[in-house]
């Protein structure tokens, strides 16, 4: 061992020993040693690149410190939003034997009990009888005694449901023992009108198959039955009722009709049915309609099945309900990239508004969004669905054609032009497609034709034919079209059914943006979204204010996983470009004061952010609605981007091709107002005075200005994980069922 190693040795030794460092007192050749055992790169001694002795020594204390424990600094990085195994909403079993008891059985259940599942017939040519009935059909509306006579039933019936729907069905029968889709003793219209909105859920992106209602092979005769089904009405007289306890009704209750002229009655009915009953004993008979109420002498099974099915249809009207306005999937149980809360739906008045809708189709349909966007893309999947695909040409994965280059592939790609370019581009280049024999040369003339059939998919006209010019080449299939207009809908529905007189919408997959007025065409431009792994979020909000040469707060996650690095080796870093550093009290500060691990741990609070100019990230402007993702929409320096095709490249912040413009629209000013501003060259902002909300969304399918729908890219593969979703919630309700 040489003198140099022996000394450098001692050195440490004593270190470690003594508990202290003092760098200073170590000899040259120690620290060269000290530096090869401890990392040189995580811990250099850079005096030079410090603007203060105090900054230096600042940073050489907290050096040593991590040495003397040996405890470097662990690597620190903040992770992206993650996806989840997406877990449905879980359906319950549910008994509905608390309603199978009339609400006069505490009082007087033994002798309710047999009124409840026996008939009281009324009968003879007494005009005091037929009194009697007529009092005591205007007591109970025919529904309620229908209901009456076949609730013991309910003991029975038992349901997997929602929970939500499950109370809600619970709390209007408690509340309403009547029936809703049951008039004489059959489905009624009401019910048949219902059952063929559920049949066409697919048409709307719903599944028809979760809202199916069990049906026995005597009451699907009986819906099929070409006779008109009568509608609840007063019990004719003669007509058989059930005694029950009478309830208070509103005389102006056309639900519950009492004829205002009536004479009180002055008797209990109940006696007077049970006198009339043990005058006139009913016979035997095959179950009939009389009236609008079911004979008495039906059979129990046919009493069965009816109040199974009433307790059905109101579930899976209010499961139909829920899907159609807020939609089958909870998108925040999908992501951390999605953050739209569930929409609240108000059930038991959905519930009411079914029982008392004259229209009950128009009811149902009209849960669905009522924006212009979700009628287009209805109209898209009708206009697909059962059409072929006709005819397509495939060009090989990964192809990759250049001008000037030769390519086996070009054969195919000038078919697929012929195939899907406009008439208008066909003309113009008649003589080149009619000269072309299918040779591999891509010759300029072939390259001008690629170029005007980019321009005409809003690609960019580079002649170079990739994976998107591909795409719009080959096209898509009639059933992967299908599938995203289906997602589509879905999404659509976690935004608000009409998205607003003025209105923001981002769609990421598309990599464009528009302000929307009612009273003229919307503008649009071209946006930059959040790369792969830094990936726009899908939310909503309003927008508040326009900021002009706005400063740029670096996010924490940038700090750490890009700026920590750097500020490792160089801790000057920050100052030494330009960055301003700051404490949480606002106080301004080296970057290499700072303890940037401590920072990266969240256990010290310091800002950093970008000074206005020429060079900022955010450019000339920002427009904010404020979310805790920390995006924004904004201008920035690098204009190149928008020239892409694919334009996912940002940290998840929106650049905008025109932000003046966009500003403007916002603001309700001129562009020149906005130039105004900027010119200033002072940090300042304007308000938002009008209510507009912002949608940063993602949909793979979606109108145009025309109502035209087209067609994207999954981008960030959100359709793969929906899909998952809507399978799960359909496997869910199918093993629940």
């Amino acid at each position: 061992m040489t003198k140099a190693m022996r000394t450098g040795l001692a050195a440490i030794l004593g270190l470690v020993v003594g508990g202290t460092t003092i760098m200073t007192s170590v000899p040259v050749a120690a620290q060269g040693l000290f530096e090869g055992v401890f990392s040189p790169n995580r811990y250099p001694d850079r005096r030079r690149d410090f603007n203060s002795t105090r900054d230096y020594i600042l940073w050489k204390q907290r050096r040593d410190r991590r040495i003397r424990e040996e405890k470097p600094a662990k690597p620190v990085r903040i992770s992206s939003p993650r996806y989840f195994v997406y877990k449905p909403d879980a359906l319950k079993l549910f008994s509905f034997a608390e309603l199978a008891k009339t609400r006069a059985a505490e009082a007087d259940d033994a002798e309710t009990r047999p009124l409840m599942v026996a008939e009281a017939t009324v009968g003879g040519d007494s005009a005091d009888d037929s009194a009697v009935a007529s009092d005591a059909a205007l007591v109970e509306p025919p529904a309620v005694i229908a209901f009456n006579a076949a609730r013991f039933h309910l003991a029975d019936v038992k349901l997997r449901l929602l929970p939500d729907v499950a109370k809600a069905v619970l709390a209007h029968y408690r509340e309403t023992p009547r029936f809703v889709w049951v008039s004489g003793g059959r489905p009624n219209a009401r019910a048949q009108a219902a059952l063929a909105v559920f049949a066409e859920a697919d048409a709307i992106g719903l599944d028809s198959a979760e809202y199916a209602v069990t049906l026995t092979p005597e009451l699907e005769r009986a819906i099929a039955a070409e006779e008109p089904i009568a509608a609840d009405r007063p019990a004719a007289v003669n007509s058989p009722v059930l005694a029950h306890p009478p309830i208070t009704a509103d005389p102006m209750d056309a639900a519950n009709p009492i004829a205002v002229d009536d004479p009180p009655i002055t008797v209990d009915p109940r006696e007077a049915i049970r006198s009339a009953a043990a005058a006139n004993p009913p016979e035997p008979a095959d179950p009939v309609v009389t009236g609008s109420i079911e004979a008495p002498n039906q059979g129990e099974e046919r009493q069965r099945a009816l109040i199974a099915f009433e307790i059905e249809m109101s579930a899976r009207s209010l499961t139909y309900v829920l899907d159609a306005t807020r939609g089958r999937v909870d998108p925040n149980r999908i992501s951390g990239y999605h953050d739209l809360p569930r929409k609240n739906v108000d059930l038991a008045e959905a519930l009411n508004t079914l029982a008392e809708a004259d229209d009950v189709a128009a009811y149902l349909q009209s849960r669905s969004p009522a924006g212009a966007h979700f009628r287009q893309l209805v109209e898209e999947l009708a206009a697909l669905e059962g059409a072929d695909d006709g005819q397509r040409v495939e060009i090989a994965p990964g192809t990759l054609i250049k001008p000037g280059r030769p390519n086996d592939e070009l054969a195919n790609a000038v078919a697929a032009i012929r195939l899907r370019g406009s008439p208008d581009l066909q003309e113009k280049h008649a003589e080149t497609l009619g000269a072309y024999q299918g040779g591999p040369d891509y010759t300029p003339e072939l390259v001008a034709l690629v170029k005007d059939f980019q321009r005409e998919n809003k690609l960019k006209p580079d002649g170079i034919v990739g994976r998107m010019t591909i795409r719009a080449m080959v096209g898509e299939t009639n059933a992967a079209k299908i599938a995203k207009l289906k997602l589509a809908m879905e999404r659509a529905r976690w935004l608000p059914s009409e998205l607003g007189e003025r209105y923001v919408l981002v769609n990421q997959p598309a990599f464009t943006a528009g302000f929307h007025r009612s009273d003229r065409a919307p503008l649009t431009m071209r946006v930059v979204v959040g790369k792969k792994s830094n990936q726009t979020s899908f939310f909503t909000d309003k927008i508040e204010t326009v900021e002009y040469n706005p400063y740029w707060g670096v996010p924490l996650s940038i700090i750490v996983n890009e700026m920590m690095p750097k500020l490792d080796q160089d801790p000057t870093y920050l100052d030494r470009i330009g960055y301003e550093v700051t404490t949480a009290s606002g106080k301004r500060v080296s970057s290499a004061s700072v303890d940037w691990y401590a920072v990266a741990t969240k256990s010290q609070t310091i800002n950093v952010r970008q000074l206005p100019g020429r060079g900022n990230a955010l450019g000339e402007l920002k427009i904010l609605f404020p979310n805790k993702h920390h995006i924004y929409m904004h201008d920035t320096p690098s204009k190149k981007l928008f020239s892409r095709d694919r334009r996912a490249f940002s940290h998840g912040c929106i650049r905008l091709q025109n932000p003046r413009a966009m500003a403007a629209a916002v603001l309700g000013r001129s562009t020149d107002y906005i130039a105004s501003r900027i010119a200033q060259g002072r940090n300042d902002s304007d308000p938002v005075a009008h209510d507009i909300p912002v949608y940063i969304a993602y949909f793979t399918a979606w109108p145009d200005a025309a109502g035209t729908v087209e067609y994207f890219a999954d981008v960030y593969d959100r359709d793969v994980y929906l899909s998952r979703a809507v399978e799960a919630t359909a496997k869910a309700r199918r093993k629940g069922g």
